[in-house]
């Protein structure tokens, strides 16, 4: 489902309205058909090709949230001298 969304993005926009930020109403939504596979197989081959990028993009976002972390705790030990490199 995120696939079929992500590459109708242009069409999303088409439908959304506001001067300020754009957004789509429910109703809006619910008339856009998502387009999935009907064969079973094809969902569970998709799975098994991707499972690993999957698994590794998930691993990169937490460490990124680690490295957030240890960066908001060790800076401003850093800026104030406690902490010398």
């Amino acid at each position: 489902m995120l696939f079929d969304l992500k590459s109708r993005k242009e069409e999303i926009i088409g439908n959304a309205n506001g001067s300020t930020f754009l957004e789509i109403s429910k109703s809006k939504f619910r008339q856009m058909k998502i387009n999935l596979p009907h064969d079973e197989n094809v969902l569970i081959d998709f799975e098994k090709a991707f499972e690993l990028t999957f698994d590794l993009i998930e691993n990169l976002l937490k460490q990124n949230m680690k490295l957030r972390e240890s960066r908001d705790i060790l800076l401003p030990r850093l800026m104030s001298g406690e902490i010398e490199v």
